[in-house]
């Protein structure tokens, strides 16, 4: 199997995971909504997938979902065993890399995406994101610590949102988890630190977030919120095409 497209995509974001951790770790988590939005679909994912476990590029790890959320109707994916309920959307494609077999795959996947001009094209949307974890808005570099938790609660909910952009408040907490941030006390603590962290103009993403030294404002180019709180729910980041 050469390497495809739709592989070179997988790898990129791969690669893009990667980034965050540690030399010695190689535990890989990539979210299904995350993955639809580059474009491939459930069938691609898995036959992706499969091509690298068995190539030992990478290996998947069976995972299920909490307790609450299990049935007699789950459904089974190539690395994750879910139910798809209101109370659960989103399924997690857990892989462990084997970084010095991966690392030329990934080079080649690079060379691929450039040619075909998917890195370096015109941003299609108001915020993308580079594979060195930064952001742009419009095309042009959001300046912008990657320590913070605001920064961390912006770049979950850029990266786990669903197609519409939106990630619930119970949704966040579980991928912070992931990225080692201490867990709320209770539910209304959580709700008010991610809309503090995304939303509060004095101490939050917008008071630091600046593009070339200016302070970035909480608009869409036609005016609408950038992020909106859904009360009670969760929040939305309206990434509109460009």
């Amino acid at each position: 199997m050469n390497i495809t497209g739709k592989l070179a995509t997988l790898l990129h974001l791969i690669e893009d995971s990667l980034l965050y951790l540690k030399p010695e770790e190689n535990r890989v988590v990539l979210s299904e909504a995350k993955i639809l939005k580059q474009g491939l679909d459930r069938q691609e994912i898995k036959s992706c997938l499969k091509y690298l476990s068995d190539n030992n590029f990478a290996q998947n790890e069976i995972a299920y979902a909490s307790e609450e959320t299990q049935s007699t109707n789950g459904v089974i994916y190539a690395t994750h065993t879910s139910t798809r309920t209101s109370k659960y959307s989103q399924v997690d494609y857990i892989l462990h890399i084997n970084r010095k077999k991966i690392n030329p795959l990934i080079l080649e996947a690079k060379k691929i995406l450039i040619k075909t001009k998917v890195l370096d094209k015109k941003y299609s949307h108001l915020i993308e994101k580079d594979t060195r974890g930064n952001y742009f808005y419009d095309g042009k570099k959001i300046e912008i610590s990657k320590e913070p938790f605001y920064y961390i609660a912006f770049d979950t909910l850029f990266s786990d949102g669903d197609q519409d952009g939106f990630l619930s408040y119970k949704d966040f907490e579980k991928q912070f988890l992931k990225k080692d941030v201490v867990p709320a006390q209770d539910d209304l603590i959580r709700n008010k630190r991610i809309n503090n962290a995304l939303i509060n103009g004095q101490n939050g993403f917008f008071r630091y977030a600046k593009i070339n030294g200016k302070q970035l404002m909480n608009k869409t180019l036609d005016g609408k919120k950038l992020i909106e709180i859904i009360r009670g729910q969760g929040l939305r980041l309206n990434n509109q095409k460009i």
